[in-house]
């Protein structure tokens, strides 16, 4: 009976992901853009902090917007997700991004930056650059995999191509360079428990993702050998 039930349910993540993780999506990213101020993208040094930050904001509206959207696109997966976690783990990773917001909570000795005064402008133009070049690699692999892009673990087509050529996860190896831009900007004791948890999250959620993928093909068997987990091996580059 509850083998039946879940099956159900596996199939109303389907519709879960199309009609509600993409309208959750679309409010983060209408959130997040309302907290852009542009004036402090006109005018202000590109190292200040009021820069990186209003970068921050619009780069992560970006990013939520197009999830949203494709979401809303997704094709039907041919398996649907099979166990409970394959539906909890993946959905504690999207909504993990919330936890970001509770950084006020933490006491004021877990949100003092330990980074000293003289070298925040390098730090800052460092953490800018990583905050372009992750989300470009995100939204790369997000648009590469267009309507096969979901949040939970399933199979839909199986993609190869851009940025999928050279690593089998390009948009949490663009995820791992944003967290690292964020936490140059704002290190603390505070943002790195934070990140450590989220980043635990999407590891397991990789490991449940790889075995259902192989599962299902052959040929992404033998990709896993040849493609780098999250980084990308530099055979890849001479196929």
């Amino acid at each position: 009976m509850f083998g039946f039930s879940f099956r159900n349910l596996g199939a109303c993540a389907y519709y879960a992901e199309k009609y509600l993780l993409s309208v959750l999506y679309l409010y983060l990213s209408w959130i997040e853009i309302g907290q852009v101020h542009f004036s402090s993208l006109v005018g202000t040094h590109a190292a200040s902090q009021e820069f990186v930050t209003g970068a921050s904001h619009l780069i992560l509206f970006l990013i939520q917007c197009l999830i949203g959207v494709l979401l809303l696109l997704i094709r039907k997966p041919t398996v649907h997700p099979r166990n409970l976690r394959e539906l909890v783990i993946p959905l504690a990773c999207a909504l993990f991004f919330l936890a970001y917001r509770i950084l006020p909570w933490f006491p004021v000795s877990w949100r003092y930056n330990y980074f000293p005064a003289a070298l925040h402008p390098g730090v800052a133009r460092l953490a800018l650059v990583l905050g372009l070049i992750g989300p470009a690699i995100s939204i790369w692999g997000v648009v590469a995999l267009g309507r096969s892009f979901g949040i939970f673990v399933s199979v839909r087509e199986i993609v190869f191509r851009g940025p999928y050529r050279f690593v089998r996860h390009p948009i949490y190896l663009g995820y791992l360079l944003i967290w690292t831009g964020y936490w140059l900007i704002n290190f603390c004791p505070a943002v790195l428990v934070i990140i450590s948890i989220h980043a635990s999250l999407f590891a397991w959620r990789v490991h449940l993702e790889e075995l259902r993928l192989a599962e299902a093909s052959a040929a992404y068997r033998e990709y896993i050998k040849c493609t780098g987990t999250i980084f990308p091996r530099i055979s890849a580059f001479l196929r």
